[in-house]
């Protein structure tokens, strides 16, 4: 009995070093990085002077190579609500200067965020398990952590195992370079495919404006508030901003004057309770009718777009004296 204890003692210890070996080797590579873009959480500097939270929306409009003499940093994920803000921004506070500028961006859906249960489960599954503590994590299972935090190898696609082999070091790279122009435009014809541009804007209104029929979320609003008082309390100096969205965007039936009335009395009355500023670029005209500024209807793209933006919001926030 005792001998056989032995060998299942071994062959335990054999299995799991292999599988701490694969999981370790997968996870370093730039495939698994770019899958759950765990990439752009990497290296995170310390003493922080600019930030910004907020969904995709951020992340294709800010970017910091451009602020030279100022540290900023990107947490923005994609379809982030304000209650994975919130603990992104606790999580990694530690490494904000003492007055860092907070920018809070708020689309047009972040106020009717968190109701579909399941949607927030398949986000924190792609994005959250990897770079929060556990107890940040809404709705957590054992299954969940042990695949997506603890041991994602057992979680890999059949297709990637063999850049456990040898990683595809071009990966980052190249996802990120497929956002640098409108996605419907053609090298052949030099021209963006309108049809195609219309049809997904139809697709990604009704993704975005699917829980407007429930009404605005509490939840939602008393988490962006919180994130605010938690700024404030920390003498970070917060700023919420809406980034440039498309004519055709903005244009769409969901997005009705009712709808507009009820986003800018939330934002407004928000600003105004903790006097902070509100900068609104949604239409923004330097924007929102040139069409080759954006990846799709509703993000700027990482060539043109991004860097014009960019130039524009931080020659503001020196001017304005936010950063000094």
């Amino acid at each position: 009995m005792k001998r056989f204890l032995l060998k299942m003692g071994i062959y335990l210890i054999i299995i799991f070093s292999v599988l701490f070996y694969l999981n370790y080797r997968w996870t370093n590579t730039q495939v698994y990085e770019v899958i759950g873009e765990t990439y752009r959480m990497k290296n995170i500097p310390n003493e922080i002077e600019i930030i910004n939270l907020g969904s995709s929306h951020a992340q294709f409009a800010i970017d910091y190579n451009s602020l030279k003499e100022y540290k900023g940093y990107d947490f923005s994920i994609p379809a982030q609500s304000f209650m994975y803000d919130l603990n992104i921004l606790k999580q990694y506070q530690k490494h904000l200067s003492d007055d860092c500028v907070v920018i809070i961006p708020i689309s047009y859906f972040d106020y009717y965020e968190d109701y579909p249960i399941d949607n927030v489960i398949k986000r924190q599954r792609r994005f959250y398990y990897p770079i929060l503590n556990i107890n940040r994590i809404k709705y957590l299972n054992i299954l969940d952590i042990l695949i997506y935090k603890w041991l994602p190898i057992l979680n890999i696609d059949k297709e990637n195992l063999v850049y456990i082999v040898e990683d595809d070091k071009n990966a980052i790279s190249n996802y990120e370079r497929k956002f640098q122009q409108n996605k419907y435009y053609s090298s052949e014809t030099q021209s963006i495919d309108i049809d195609g541009f219309l049809f997904e804007n139809d697709i990604k209104v009704y993704g975005h404006s699917k829980n407007f029929a429930k009404g605005v979320n509490p939840y939602s609003i008393e988490q962006l508030k919180t994130i605010v008082e938690y700024c404030l309390a920390k003498g970070y100096r917060p700023l919420l901003i809406t980034t440039p969205f498309s004519d055709y965007y903005n244009a769409a039936e969901d997005f009705t004057e009712d709808f507009y009335e009820e986003f800018y009395q939330i934002t407004n009355n928000i600003s105004q309770q903790y006097n902070i500023e509100y900068w609104d670029y949604s239409h923004d005209i330097r924007f929102t009718n040139d069409i080759t500024l954006f990846y799709d209807n509703n993000h700027l793209n990482k060539g043109k777009g991004i860097s014009l933006f960019s130039s524009i919001f931080f020659d503001r926030l020196k001017i304005e004296g936010y950063l000094k």
